[in-house]
Parts: structure tokens; sequence; C-alpha cells
């Protein structure tokens, strides 16, 4: 996982499966980036997406797109979902929006898994609000 455009984004993330003697690209982060955008997508800057965790060994990744934090992309900025996806095939298992996937981020870093707001309250807050400049930490 990586950044292209500083602390609040571009985050991007490649995932490599071994086959026998050579590593080949996993489509998991594509589908899942896809599946996201139909929905949710900032039309200036793109989305981020993060690796969140392992499943299963490694058998199953969880992700977690967001639109980009930043007033260009409202009225969606900071939503962010949760998604289980097959590691191996890129099958979407499982997606929820963040707080029906809690049990399962339990033990990551944050519910809010990087992004430029600094608490899940302020992206509710955020959410609720009609002024779509970042909140001020």
């Amino acid at each position: 996982m990586w950044s292209n455009g500083g602390a609040t984004g571009l985050y991007e993330v490649r995932v490599f499966i071994l086959e026998e003697n050579r590593a080949v690209e996993s489509g998991a982060p594509a589908a899942v980036a896809d599946d996201f955008a139909k929905l949710h997508y900032c039309q200036a800057r793109g989305n981020n997406l993060y690796a969140v965790r392992w499943v299963k060994g490694s058998a199953e990744l969880e992700m977690r797109p967001e639109v980009y934090p930043t007033g260009d992309c409202a009225p969606d900025a900071g939503f962010s979902a949760d998604y289980l996806v097959n590691t191996a095939t890129g099958k979407i298992i499982q997606r929820g929006v963040v707080k029906e996937m809690t049990p399962f981020t339990d033990g990551c870093p944050s519910d809010i898994f990087p992004t430029a707001f600094t608490t899940q309250k302020q992206i509710e807050d955020y959410g609720k609000s009609n002024d779509y400049d970042l909140p001020k930490h």
C-alpha cells in the first residue's frame, strides 16, 4: 500500500500471489475498487484503497476503499466501506459499511485506516454537515 498524493491519498494497493516459482498479481484490489466506485467515486481525484488485514492466512483480504476526503469530492468525501475479498479469485465475499464490519477489524490500527480525518466521529460529523470543507483539527 502506498500513496501517490501525500497524507490524504491517492492510496493504492497491489497484491501478489505466489504460484509455483513466480509472483502473479491478484485482481482482488481492482475488483474492490471497481465495485465501490459504482456508487461512490470522486470525479476530481479518484478514490483511496487500503489493505486492512489478511484473513484465513492470506486466502482472503479485508480492504477499505474510501472517497478522497477533500471538499472537491463532496458529497461523499471521506465515505468508506469494508470489503472481504478472495485473494486468488478477486471474488467479493462480503461488503459492508465500516460499523457493520467493526467486529472483523478489531485489532486493526483504527476505524479510519488511514485518512485525513483524525477520528471516526469527524467523518460522521462531516457527512451530516452541509459544509464541504475539511473539519478543523
